[in-house]
């Protein structure tokens, strides 16, 4: 009994707590999932859309064809919901990492650009009815402080939670989440014409501790199970 048990411990903590395949994702294969600009969007003049061959894969993608000129013009690209509807599923409280590709193409070469990179990354949610916005700098958590170096599709997993993350108007985070209507990225575009990004593979993971705490719990009940068992049998010896 107490090898079936570590099996199981060992199985449960090793397997499930590694975030291979977010439970609820958006992956693009054939449309848009629904996506959409948000509210604070004042730059995207393409899409964001359904590509089926962005950078070697479906992808969502979206565009800046004609900088403006003067503030740096910013992209905010969200889930409206569609069939996986990634916000309402985030804003349940349940999932605790964010999980998505991103495809950076900043210079096309014929606009004077200096950098494949967006000038700012980040992840965000926001509820519009209070205009309280958390957000998470994807750039400098992950080293790239420079920006990302080369036109390709890079991959990240942002915590829920924790130092990194920062809010214009919010008060509590995990308070903030259960009214959060958009969710998604925050690009800061180049100053230049002629830049294109892409998403894959959006989507929610749940919490790693849970496991961990599941994993926990069962070593708990295995244990208590063997106590009782032993204690049957040795009655029935006696007897």
């Amino acid at each position: 009994m107490r090898k079936l048990v570590i099996l199981l411990t060992i199985l449960i903590a090793s397997g499930l707590t590694v975030n291979a395949t977010p439970l609820v994702q958006d992956d693009f294969n054939g449309d848009d999932g629904g996506w959409t600009t948000g509210s604070g969007d004042t730059g995207t003049d393409v899409g964001p859309q359904y590509n089926a061959n962005l950078g070697g894969q479906q992808a969502l993608e979206f565009e800046l064809t004609t900088y403006g000129g003067g503030a740096p013009e910013q992209g905010y690209i969200t889930d409206g919901g569609g069939a996986t509807d990634l916000v309402g599923q985030f804003n349940s409280g349940d999932y605790w990492t964010i999980e998505f590709g991103f495809y950076a193409n900043a210079d096309d070469g014929s606009s004077g650009g200096t950098s494949e990179s967006p000038a700012g990354l980040y992840v965000y949610f926001e509820d519009t009815d209070t205009g309280n916005i958390w957000y998470y700098d994807v750039l400098a958590a992950n080293g790239y402080t420079g920006g990302l170096p080369a036109q390709d599709w890079y991959y990240f997993e942002v915590p829920v939670g924790g130092s990194d993350w920062d809010t214009s108007g919010g008060t509590h985070m995990l308070t903030d989440i259960l009214n959060a209507d958009e969710l998604g990225v925050w690009v800061v575009y180049q100053p230049w014409d002629n830049q294109e990004y892409g998403l894959d593979y959006y989507g929610l993971s749940p919490e790693p501790q849970t496991y961990a705490t599941l994993a926990f719990a069962l070593v708990g009940l295995g244990a208590t199970f063997r106590r009782r068992l032993n204690g049957m049998l040795a009655g029935v010896f006696k007897k």
